[in-house]
């Protein structure tokens, strides 16, 4: 029966392999990490996951680090073929690069990730399914539109409008924090609505750098939802839960 998601207020950083600092989870996960690794991981009963009942979780994989192009799959453990499919591409070595993901959860709670180029990775954790959902129940279902949406482009008049307060269209400023508007005329109910599942992309950057996806008010997440480089568009899928006044917001 379909599967219920439940996300979380604000995404949890569950893994970084990155030696110094403050690395998070188990000290035997600590990289960087050779070409051709696999790294197996326990994700349930942990950064708010139940200990039972979860048939997948939904992340955000970030490669760091990696020496070399090339690729990180994840999947779940002792369920499918190392190296037949590939969840982040890597195509510029040494930089920072993320994924969403949703990965079926494997034998004992965990999932797994091939890294293929070697270096260090980030699992930061967005929310869960739940397994065995009454059939017919429609609480948590995700709900696709007939055609994307486009709530925001900050570029020029001819995109969507900019958001409430934003101002004629303009180049958004280092840490500046951009509410999305809803979308005159959209096909996403007023009520009803726990979380939207987004596309994120950041273009014409003066700089290197991220940007992190979160509900209106809430506190800064620890997590990345895009992160970019000067001179290239990058974009990345991420569900984010509604926030005050219903909206999500950008930094």
């Amino acid at each position: 029966t379909p599967g219920k998601y439940v996300p979380l207020p604000l995404p949890v950083r569950a893994l970084d392999t990155r030696p110094g600092g403050q690395p998070v989870g188990p000290a035997e996960l600590t990289g960087p990490f050779p070409k051709e690794s696999v790294i197996d991981f326990d994700v349930l009963g942990e950064t708010a996951v139940p200990d039972t009942g979860v048939s997948a979780v939904v992340i955000n994989l970030t490669s760091v680090d990696a020496p070399a192009t090339g690729f990180l799959q994840a999947y779940p453990y002792l369920r499918a073929s190392t190296g037949q499919t590939s969840t982040l591409n890597i195509s510029t070595i040494s930089a920072a690069r993320p994924n969403f993901a949703i990965v079926p959860v494997g034998v004992d709670g965990k999932i797994s990730v091939y890294i293929h180029s070697g270096g260090n990775i980030i699992i930061d954790v967005l929310g869960y399914y739940l397994a065995g959902q009454v059939s017919g129940s429609t609480d948590g279902r995700f709900v696709g539109l007939a055609s994307p949406e486009r709530w925001l482009d900050t570029r020029s008049p001819g995109g969507s409008p900019p958001a409430a307060g934003f101002g004629a269209p303009r180049r958004a400023k280092a840490g500046e924090t951009v509410n999305v508007a809803t979308l005159p005329g959209t096909l996403v109910p007023s009520t009803a609505v726990l979380a939207l599942v987004v596309n994120i992309t950041a273009t014409d950057s003066l700089a290197d750098g991220y940007l992190q996806g979160f509900p209106t008010g809430a506190g800064l997440p620890l997590h990345s939802n895009v992160n970019y480089t000067v001179g290239s568009a990058s974009a990345n899928t991420s569900i984010i839960p509604l926030g005050a006044g219903k909206t999500i917001s950008v930094i």
